[in-house]
């Protein structure tokens, strides 16, 4: 059975042990701003180049939560918080938008929780945004994000050459995108 809620949208599958619930300013916690400064978790990530507080992110999320145009929802394993997910640059009228993702809990990695989380977000997006198409870009070394994003059904749609500088080294950006039509 799945269950939504779309007023806090809590959406998840009655089977499952992944929810993604909507961020609230009260959820910014120590725990998330560690995430963000661990360069495990960072490793792909544009946020490793910076050093985040607990008022930054506060800041960062009351932006985030006041824009039309970007939708975040911390994703739940377990009863426990142990990431994040997003719709931003959300096109009303093209129908499409960006999706970006993070498991900060490492001890679950492995456990097919950001695939299960993607899922949630994709129907989210079609049942109540009305969305035709999301696009993702990663790091082409991400390999644990592009199968992520294969299992979901995305294809991978163009390549930008020595776009990121990682390891004092060049590599690429690849795009991927779902149609949800």
């Amino acid at each position: 059975y799945i269950i939504i809620l779309w007023q806090y949208f809590i959406f998840y599958n009655t089977n499952s042990m992944i929810k993604i619930y909507s961020i609230k300013i009260t959820d910014v916690n120590l725990i998330w701003v560690n995430w963000l400064n661990n360069k495990k978790v960072n490793k792909y990530s544009n946020q490793r180049h910076k050093v985040h507080t607990y008022k930054s992110q506060k800041s960062f999320i009351k932006k985030k939560l006041a824009s039309n145009t970007s939708k975040i929802f911390k994703i739940i394993y377990k009863k426990k918080f142990v990431g994040v997910i997003e719709l931003k640059n959300i096109n009303r009228i093209n129908k499409c938008s960006e999706m970006s993702y993070m498991i900060g809990e490492t001890k679950v990695w492995g456990n097919g929780i950001a695939s299960k989380a993607i899922n949630l977000l994709l129907v989210y997006s079609k049942k109540k945004l009305k969305l035709n198409k999301i696009i993702a870009a990663i790091v082409k070394s991400n390999i644990g994000s592009q199968k992520v994003l294969k299992n979901n059904g995305f294809k991978k749609f163009g390549e930008i050459k020595n776009f990121y500088e990682f390891n004092k080294k060049l590599i690429n950006k690849v795009f991927y995108i779902k149609d949800l039509i």
